[in-house]
């Protein structure tokens, strides 16, 4: 009955009343595909039509943790990216890539999440000895990583770490 009202208030750009109905149906939905696809839509009403990039990206956020598993898990990645920066949420995502990094089963995309916490620790939450935890983590995935290896270089070399240093 819910879906009945989506092209209504689409004719009538009532993107508001939209993104509720949309929400009561998230809050019903069983199936975890259809659920998606709602986050999805809710997203993208949410940044495009109502100019929220913030409540956009909470629904990426919840859509992200859903997404741990499909293999549209990519695409989600890319919205959580671009929103977080645009709402300035970068500690929320942080927070969520930690969160599902060892549940993605896909090794390239483990790594690339891996690799994303890293760079974010280290230039938008300026915290080094978390970039070096992941930045390692990556390592011991991908032993011949260069990214990984030339980031370690400079945080060893910023700190003045000689010993660490010379183990990269």
């Amino acid at each position: 009955a819910a879906e009945m009202l989506h092209p209504v208030l689409e004719a009538e750009q009532d993107w508001a009343k939209l993104a509720e109905v949309i929400d009561i149906q998230i809050a019903a939905c069983e199936d975890p595909v259809e659920r998606l696809e709602l986050l999805e839509k809710a997203a993208k009403i949410s940044e495009t039509n109502l100019n929220d990039a913030a409540r956009a990206f909470g629904y990426v956020v919840r859509g992200t943790r859903e997404a741990v598993g499909h293999s549209d898990l990519a695409e989600w990645l890319v919205s959580l990216r671009r929103l977080a920066v645009s709402s300035g949420q970068e500690p929320a995502q942080v927070a969520l890539l930690r969160e599902i990094v060892g549940d993605i089963f896909d090794g390239d995309t483990q790594l690339a999440v891996l690799l994303e916490i890293a760079s974010m620790a280290q230039s938008a939450l300026h915290d080094s000895q978390l970039a070096r935890q992941y930045f390692e983590k990556a390592l011991e995935q991908s032993p011949e990583n260069r990214v990984a290896l030339m980031a370690l270089e400079v945080i060893h070399e910023q700190s003045g770490d000689v010993r660490s240093l010379l183990d990269v």
